[in-house]
């Protein structure tokens, strides 16, 4: 069978004939976004226990159901002190000290900046939903916490700024 169409995407080629292209193409901007992330942004622990609950929130960053709970029972780590005890060892830049659930809210915020960064195709909304935020006003009031300004003031902003 013979494709309709071709569409190239930094060296990936996509090759779809069904409705779902647009789904397909989707996938592979929220994928590569994740990827960039992982490579320059994400946290790294010394301590086991801190390794294995990043490790944990890395794979399920993108799930609307991973919350601090989830996290804590899945690496069956003791919940005495483990929030200061993460931001202790989670230092980001600028020596920023971010608790797990501050964490993973600052994780999707860069997924989602680096998705419009390459692709302003989605609505706020959508894109909210796509990168694990449960509503656009849980999105729309981390952007304003973590990058200071509004979901749709991302797409004017350069790299360097943030």
């Amino acid at each position: 069978m013979i494709p309709k169409y071709f569409t190239r995407l930094d060296n990936t080629q996509v090759w779809d004939s069904q409705k779902n292209d647009r789904e397909s193409l989707e996938d592979l901007i929220i994928g590569k976004a994740y990827k960039e992330f992982l490579k320059t942004d994400a946290a790294h622990a010394e301590k086991v226990d801190i390794l294995l609950a990043l490790d944990y929130i890395h794979e399920n960053l993108l799930s609307p159901s991973l919350s601090v709970r989830q996290v804590i029972t899945k690496c069956r780590i003791r919940t005495h002190a483990f929030h200061e005890r993460f931001a202790g060892e989670v230092a980001l830049r600028g020596n920023v000290r971010r608790t797990p659930g501050k964490y993973i809210e600052w994780a999707r915020i860069q997924v989602a900046r680096r998705i419009l960064d390459n692709n302003n195709g989605y609505y706020m909304a959508e894109l909210a939903y796509k990168v694990g935020f449960g509503s656009y006003r849980t999105f729309y009031r981390a952007c304003r916490k973590h990058l200071g300004c509004k979901p749709s003031d991302i797409l004017g902003m350069s790299s360097e700024v943030r």
